[in-house]
């Protein structure tokens, strides 16, 4: 995809607490796009590249009461997926992936739906919800997402009193639980789920 290349997407406090991009290439970083590109200040930021070289961000837009905004850089900057702040309500831990189709696909911390997961993908020119809104069975203090070679998403996250973590998956037209709960010791949140 990016031939090795490291990306990385942060909260940029010499840029105002935006959105900056940047890759390592030929021993060096350098900016993609123009640094602090997002129009407020950002959190829960994730970075995921497409097959064809294409990246995607996802941030907590506080400039958009602080829902979750995707943008893609083409043409030599970032543009906005959809409506910026498509959520309902404000977001936490976002993270995205992709799946093999091109669809990218977003989980979040959802403060509209008792801050449990939710998990949208953009497709037909918007985002619409995988399943139920607040489909998991706690609230939640972190989500990852992943999407296998079939294109099943499944979803990590921890539980709001940072005790157990949950695996689901969605499999015809509903989120399932994926064995029992992991029991974690001294868990802090979810960093990551991989396939």
């Amino acid at each position: 995809r990016n031939n090795g290349v490291p990306f990385v997407v942060y909260r940029d406090k010499g840029n105002g607490n935006k959105a900056t991009v940047k890759k390592f290439s030929a021993g060096s970083w350098s900016n993609v796009g123009s640094p602090g590109f997002s129009a407020g200040e950002v959190a829960y930021t994730s970075i995921v590249i497409n097959k064809a070289g294409v990246s995607y961000v996802v941030y907590r837009d506080d400039e958009n009461e602080g829902k979750a905004t995707v943008k893609k850089f083409t043409a030599g900057s970032w543009k906005d997926v959809g409506l910026p702040g498509f959520s309902a309500g404000a977001v936490s831990y976002t993270t995205l992936a992709i799946d093999g189709s091109g669809t990218p696909y977003v989980v979040y911390l959802d403060e509209a739906n008792e801050r449990k997961t939710t998990v949208k993908k953009f497709k037909n020119g918007s985002w619409q919800d995988v399943g139920s809104p607040g489909f998991s069975i706690d609230p939640v203090s972190g989500t990852s997402i992943a999407i296998n070679e079939w294109g099943t998403p499944y979803v990590v996250y921890s539980s709001g009193g940072g005790g157990d973590v949950r695996v689901m998956y969605f499999f015809e037209g509903e989120w399932t639980v994926l064995g029992p709960p992991l029991e974690v010791n001294h868990l802090y949140q979810i960093s990551n789920i991989d396939l």
